[in-house]
C-alpha cells in the first residue's frame, strides 16, 4: 500500500489550491475530487470581477485555467468517492 504526506478531499478551489501548496512542498499527496472541478463553477456564466489574477472569466473559463494548472504540476485528481476518513497517527 502506498503512504501519502496528504489525502485531498474535494476539487474545488481551496482544494486545488491545497493541492498546489503541497506539491510546492515536495509532499506526496492523493486527491480524491471531479476532474470537472468544481460543479459550482461550471454553472456561472456571468464574468467574475473579483478573484484576484483573473479578471472578467466566466466560472468555466476559471475551471479550465485551474485545471490546466493542476495538470502542469502532475497532480492527478481521483474519481473515488470518500466515505469514511482515520487518522493514521
Amino acid at each position: 500500500m502506498t503512504r501519502y504526506d496528504i489525502a485531498i478531499i474535494g476539487s474545488g478551489p481551496a482544494g486545488l489550491e491545497a493541492a498546489l501548496t503541497a506539491k510546492n512542498r515536495n509532499k506526496s499527496i492523493l486527491m480524491f475530487g471531479s476532474k470537472v472541478i468544481s460543479n459550482k463553477m461550471q454553472v456561472i456564466h456571468h464574468p467574475i470581477t473579483n478573484y484576484l489574477g483573473l479578471k472578467n472569466v466566466t466560472g468555466k473559463e476559471m475551471a479550465d485555467i485551474f485545471l490546466d494548472q493542476i495538470t502542469d504540476a502532475g497532480i492527478e485528481i481521483h474519481e473515488q468517492k470518500v466515505t469514511t476518513v482515520y487518522a493514521m497517527g
